[in-house]
C-alpha cells in the first residue's frame, strides 16, 4: 500500500505516534476520505504534522476506505464476487489521484 512504496509508518505505526503526539499537546491536521460504492460508504481518517505529508495521509486513506468498500459491496459469499471485487479495484487508482490532487 502506499505507506510501505513511500517509506512511511505502517496505519498501526501512524496511530501510536498519533497517540504520543496527543499526550503532548502537538497540533496536527486530520483529513477524513470516504468511498461510496453500490451504496456502501466506508471512511478513513489519517493525520498529520506537516502540510507537505497531506498527500501521502489523502492516498492511505483512500485506499484503505475504497479497498474496504469493494470488500462490502462484493463479499466472498456471493456469486461472482471475485470479478466484481476486481473490478471495483480498477477504480481505486484514478479515484484516489482525483481525490487527493488538491494536496499536491
Amino acid at each position: 500500500m502506499h505507506p510501505q512504496k513511500h517509506g512511511l509508518p505502517s496505519p498501526e505505526k501512524q496511530e501510536e505516534l498519533e497517540r504520543e503526539l496527543d499526550a503532548q499537546g502537538v497540533k496536527k491536521m486530520c483529513l477524513d476520505v470516504c468511498s461510496e460504492f453500490r451504496g456502501v460508504y466506508v471512511c478513513e481518517t489519517r493525520c498529520v504534522m506537516s502540510e507537505s505529508d497531506k498527500i501521502h495521509a489523502c492516498r492511505d486513506a483512500c485506499q484503505a476506505s475504497f479497498s474496504a468498500s469493494c470488500d462490502r459491496a462484493y463479499p466472498t459469499s456471493a456469486p461472482g464476487a471475485a470479478e466484481d471485487y476486481e473490478s471495483c479495484m480498477e477504480y481505486m487508482q484514478r479515484t484516489c489521484m482525483d481525490t487527493c490532487k488538491p494536496y499536491t
